[in-house]
């Protein structure tokens, strides 16, 4: 009888103790769970938290994309003289922009109030209004600096003013005592309309505008 007892209470503290150590693991298994849950969903940041990570992404795009235009641009210089570099300009500036779009899943330009290409003027709306602003500081002796906008509930703006900041460009954008007459003929040749001439070093020239899906600025800082 003893026996029995004995052996129905073993069964019943073996029990307990199975049902707490069943429970303990069934807790961390859930909250392992939770864990690979949450580090699944997308990363949920406030307005202004969102505002800040574009400016800091909006950065790297711009320095990654000039980048490759001044290494390529240098290299067609070297190779082709600065009238080669008028050609560079008008084939292949524009595809590299468009490459690095691509890349960061943005859409990138280069804008100006005084334009070479076409393409590059601004576009009414916020491109025209942040461009106009930094004309304003310019013309008041201040110093623009990178800014982002909110342009509605998808998209949001960077913008960074572009200085003219090497003698070098003088010779394509300068006044006409900087530029040389052949290089003068070609930039007349394949931009009839040019405005982008005049400019004097350190002057405001235009700005990197960079359009960016809010969902593609919250997973730049995952």
């Amino acid at each position: 009888m003893k026996n029995i007892i004995f052996t129905i209470i073993s069964f019943i503290i073996i029990g307990f103790l199975f049902a707490c150590d069943f429970e303990s693991n069934t807790n961390q298994r859930t909250e392992a769970f939770e864990e690979e849950r949450q580090s699944r969903e997308p990363k949920r940041l406030k307005e202004g938290e969102i505002m800040t990570a574009a400016l800091e992404w909006g950065e790297e795009i711009a320095d990654s994309a000039q980048v490759q235009l001044i290494k390529t641009l240098q290299k067609a210089i070297q190779e082709n003289g600065v009238d080669g570099a008028v050609d560079f300009c008008h084939e292949e500036a524009l595809p590299i922009t468009n490459r690095v779009s691509e890349n960061f899943g943005v859409e990138i330009r280069r804008v100006s109030h005084k334009n070479r290409n076409p393409s590059n003027v601004a576009r009414e709306g916020k491109e025209q209004e942040v461009l106009d602003a930094y004309l304003y500081m310019t013309e008041n002796n201040e110093d623009p600096q990178s800014n982002v906008q909110k342009m509605d509930d998808q998209y949001v703006l960077f913008t960074r003013p572009i200085k003219l900041a090497a003698p070098l460009c003088l010779q394509c954008h300068g006044s006409e005592k900087d530029i040389q007459e052949a290089t003068l003929l070609a930039i007349t040749e394949k931009y009839p309309d040019d405005k982008a001439v005049g400019f004097e070093l350190g002057e405001f020239r235009g700005m990197w505008s960079i359009k960016m899906d809010k969902k593609e600025v919250i997973k730049s800082r995952l």
